[in-house]
Formats: C-alpha cells, structure tokens, sequence
C-alpha cells in the first residue's frame, strides 16, 4: 500500500517475503504500516504478519527459528522498550521454546 493506505500492486514481485498485514479498516491498516515502519530489521525479518483491530491493538506474528511466536504488541507507544524486552527475553534459556509473548505492557510482559 501506499503512504495514504491505498493499495496497489508491484510488477516482478513474485515470491517476495513481505508481512502480510490484517486489519479492519484504513485506520487500522494505517496504524498496521506505521508500526512496522518503526520496527527494527531484527524483527521484520522473521515477521509473517501484522494483525490490527483499531489503532490500539496488534498482534505479530513471527517465524523465530523453527517456532511460531506470536506477539501481543498493543499500541504503539513504548516500541524502542517494547523491543528490549522481547529481545532480552528471547536470551532466556528459559523461553527457548515459547509461543506467546505479551509486551503490551511492557514493565510486566507475560511468556508463554
């Protein structure tokens, strides 16, 4: 899509590994395309797909290793923190073989 939500197509993209984004309307849709554009390419690399319901909640799906993760991001606000904390808890040995994630509210993630 472009800048303004409209989508449209790109000649010779067959076979490109771009996140799908999943959302209920153009606000949503816009609020899906901003927070990937303040994702880190950590991130975006392993990411499957956005999934937004309004602007204040998302959901990411994520290819970590072999294991399927999905991500209770919420809004937008706190990224940068939001980042560290699944990073640091992604380094737990611990949660080597997790499949979900709350950062939502970030000083109090959940792992499942």
């Amino acid at each position: 899509m472009d800048i303004s939500g409209v989508e449209f197509t790109l000649p010779n993209n067959e076979g490109a590994n771009l996140p799908v984004l999943d959302s209920n309307g153009s606000d949503s849709l816009k609020f899906a395309v901003t927070l990937l554009r303040q994702l880190p390419g950590t991130l975006t690399t392993q990411l499957e797909s956005i999934t937004t319901r309004g602007t204040t909640s998302a959901t990411l799906f994520l290819l970590n290793g072999k294991n399927p993760l999905k991500i209770i991001w919420g809004d937008e606000t706190d990224t940068a923190l939001k980042v560290q904390v699944y990073q640091a808890l992604l380094a737990l040995p611990e949660n080597a073989k997790i499949s979900l994630m709350d950062v939502s509210a970030p000083h109090a993630p959940i792992v499942k």
